[in-house]
């Protein structure tokens, strides 16, 4: 071959590599703009689930503590309601008793009776608090399901963005950090 035709091919080679070279560069800056793109979807995306989840500093550890009361009170319902059985069965005969004292009309006994009478309207008032306790647990198994739910969905955030609630509120403002960096640099 003579050296025209090798510089001809030199040159067509070195002009073709130099395309080559300007594709694999366009194809480079293409994937790089949508990882970019990409990151800052997924930044927007989790910034989002954070931001509309509201969560309180110290809230995981506060619910924790919540969940805790919430479960003795439950315990302590279970013990409430035997004690109701019981005393709706034992009140009717502690009334049929005082009404029998009260019809004796002895000074000896006057104020035993007084005594009698005043305990017996004291454990009434009592029954009545404690009915009242009782009734509200409802309200607080309610409570109860409440924060395990949020409990579940806070101890879910936990592998992606920490153990504690301050470690997840740390994260979402690194997030918020990166998004503006991101936004800045384009």
């Amino acid at each position: 071959k003579s050296s025209a035709e090798e510089k001809k091919i030199f040159t067509d080679y070195h002009d073709e590599y130099f395309i080559y070279q300007q594709a694999l560069k366009e194809k480079k800056e293409k994937e790089e703009q949508a990882e970019q793109i990409s990151d800052e979807e997924t930044l927007k995306k989790n910034i989002a689930e954070l931001e509309n989840l509201h969560i309180a500093e110290n809230e995981m550890e506060d619910l924790e503590k919540r969940r805790e009361s919430l479960s003795n009170f439950e315990r302590t319902s279970d013990t409430l309601s035997e004690f109701l059985n019981y005393y709706d069965n034992a009140k009717d005969s502690l009334y049929s008793a005082k009404k029998a004292l009260s019809r004796i009309d002895d000074e000896e006994i006057e104020a035993l009776k007084k005594q009698f009478e005043e305990a017996y309207y004291d454990l009434d008032d009592s029954y009545s608090e404690i009915k009242n306790i009782f009734e509200s647990a409802e309200d607080k198994k309610r409570e109860l399901e409440e924060v395990k739910d949020r409990l579940f969905t806070l101890h879910g955030l936990r592998r992606k963005y920490g153990y504690t609630t301050a470690d997840i509120l740390d994260s979402l403002n690194k997030m918020k950090e990166q998004l503006l960096l991101i936004e800045d640099y384009q």
